[in-house]
């Protein structure tokens, strides 16, 4: 109870028992970020939760302190594809036909 509650207060910065915390995953995702943004050929990530929270929450413009909030469905892809103007337009692609995937949004 006492961790959720200090994690609550603050979800970037509060480390997990023998992890790191959200903070410490951006500051390390900030190279990566880079290279997406600045490749002219497609990029595909594999990764665990935390760090696919983290990317889908920057690429839909959301607050980073609402990444650990997003679900990250199995069997699916998240497309970003930059638009005219700066942002993205984000959508998920099911590889299975039994899963359901949100639908296409623009940041």
């Amino acid at each position: 109870p006492e961790f959720w509650e200090q994690f609550q207060r603050d979800p970037l910065k509060k480390c997990f028992p023998g992890g790191e915390s959200f903070m410490d995953v951006i500051q390390r995702l900030e190279g990566l970020l880079i290279e997406v943004e600045s490749s002219t050929r497609p990029v595909l990530v594999v990764s665990h939760i935390t760090v696919l929270q983290l990317l889908v929450a920057y690429f839909r413009g959301l607050p980073m302190e609402e990444a650990w909030k997003l679900a990250v469905p199995r069997h699916c892809v998240f497309e970003a594809l930059p638009t005219l103007g700066g942002g993205f337009t984000c959508s998920e692609h099911c590889l299975r036909a039994d899963e359901v995937c949100v639908t296409d949004q623009t940041c």
